[in-house]
């Protein structure tokens, strides 16, 4: 995406003004696709479990994803509409598996989280305040990646630690995923 910047660059780069900006030159906004590019490739690579653990991931994230690109491109899509596409995101990803929040460890919040609705709509208010949090810290030349990469290490340890592999397996995929984009964006963007 750096290289082939002068074919995408009109509409893909962006400026260094602004209260985030830390870049030196204009920086190509849509690392995204080389993230969702990572993943394919964690999903391709991934066998059994983990393969199954790292697809509905992937394609639940697609609702965000599309949303966070269509803005990388136009600068012209409402923080209201980001913000739907990544509670959507939640919403598929206990569509696609079954799986919503239901255990915080919060005795009153854990009893009302046993109504699926509730825990549904629980789980996609959580999916887009990582979301959203993971952004507020984007464009500071890789710090957001950086942080990624240190959760889902530590997921992945804690996961090993509990005994379930594939879980483990699957967040250091993506940890690597993350590293990558670090690897392009540290330290000068």
């Amino acid at each position: 995406l750096v290289h082939t910047q002068r074919w995408h660059g009109h509409v893909s780069l962006d400026s260094q003004l602004g209260v985030q900006k830390l870049h030196i030159s204009p920086t190509p906004r849509i690392g995204g696709i080389a993230i969702a590019a990572g993943l394919l490739t964690a999903y391709i690579i991934a066998s059994g479990d983990t393969r199954i653990l790292v697809g509905p991931m992937v394609l639940a994230g697609m609702p965000a994803f599309v949303a966070g690109l269509t803005e990388d491109f136009t600068k012209n899509v409402a923080v209201r509409v980001r913000l739907i596409a990544t509670m959507a995101s939640g919403v598929l990803a206990w569509a696609i598996t079954g799986t919503a929040m239901q255990d915080t460890g919060l005795w009153g919040l854990d009893h009302l989280l046993r109504f699926t609705p509730a825990a549904v709509l629980f789980t996609a208010f959580v999916v887009s305040g990582v979301a959203n949090a993971t952004n507020i810290i984007d464009g500071f030349n890789g710090l957001a990646s950086g942080v990624v990469v240190i959760m889902l290490t530590a997921m992945g340890l804690i996961a090993l630690q509990l005994g379930d592999p594939e879980l483990a397996t699957a967040a250091f995929l993506l940890a690597c995923v993350a590293l990558g984009f670090v690897a392009v964006n540290w330290p000068l963007g």
